[in-house]
């Protein structure tokens, strides 16, 4: 595997959702964003591959170090990968805490919402990056 150069950019999206957040979690955010690999885990999911591998967007669950409840009871981090020739930027879309996106039968209509931000966000991506549904078969 060749060398690939990683840069980390945080939307205004991002920036905006961790104003709610102390600043000792947000370093430790920025701290476990350094070491995020593209794997799926426990803690990290794919939601979406592009075709032909332009972009992918993932779903991270961070703990809150404020009130020891671990990932569950900690955040939900979305991120997307845009990649280019020998190069990948990482961009930190969206912060959230669990409780306020809903989990299994919790708080549905939070759940549809965040569900709709993904498939927004993915169209934008699809859109802006150009990406093509066409088949060559």
């Amino acid at each position: 595997m060749e060398n690939v150069q990683r840069k980390i950019e945080e939307t205004e999206y991002f920036k905006k959702s961790i104003r709610k957040i102390s600043p000792e979690t947000i370093e430790f955010i920025e701290t476990a964003m350094q070491s995020l690999k593209r794997e799926q885990t426990p803690r990290n999911s794919l939601y979406f591959r592009s075709p032909n591998n332009k972009f992918e967007i993932w779903i991270a669950k961070l703990p809150n170090k404020e009130s020891n409840r671990g990932k569950s009871g900690g955040f939900r981090l979305v991120y997307f990968y845009v990649f280019q020739e020998n190069y990948e930027n990482l961009h930190l879309e969206w912060l959230e805490f669990r409780k306020n996106i809903g989990f299994k039968n919790e708080r549905p209509k939070d759940k549809e919402k965040f569900q709709r931000y993904l498939k927004t966000l993915k169209s934008e991506l699809m859109e802006s990056l150009e990406v093509n549904f066409t088949c060559s078969w």
